[in-house]
């Protein structure tokens, strides 16, 4: 089911991202729907991930849930308020919905 053109897709994704934190996420590949899925989440292992971090107070913000939009969003609260105390502050932004803090929060970070 998962040969190296799929693979590729999946290591490059799991770059982009910083990591994957659940298995789940492998439905975000490109050529992973519902059926490949099923089929290659039983042998597959998530590992205790160590994610690549995005700091809110530093960083140009580039992240595959980011749009170029809520990027800029990010960047100007932050330029307007001053740097974010803690990583749930974002949510303070007004196009960062519920859905999309809860997708992005364990990439997070403000150190």
């Amino acid at each position: 089911m998962v040969g190296p053109g799929r693979a590729r897709m999946i290591y490059k994704y799991r770059e982009a991202l910083g990591g994957f934190h659940r298995k789940e996420q492998l439905l975000e590949v490109f050529t992973i729907d519902s059926v490949t899925y099923e089929a290659i989440s039983k042998s597959a292992v998530l590992t205790v991930p160590t994610l690549r971090k995005l700091n809110l107070n530093q960083d140009t913000l580039r992240h595959p849930y980011l749009t170029k939009s809520v990027a800029n969003a990010i960047v100007s609260y932050r330029r307007q308020h001053g740097n974010f105390s803690k990583p749930e502050d974002v949510r303070k932004v007004l196009l960062v919905d519920n859905q999309l803090y809860n997708k992005l929060a364990p990439y997070l970070t403000i150190e």
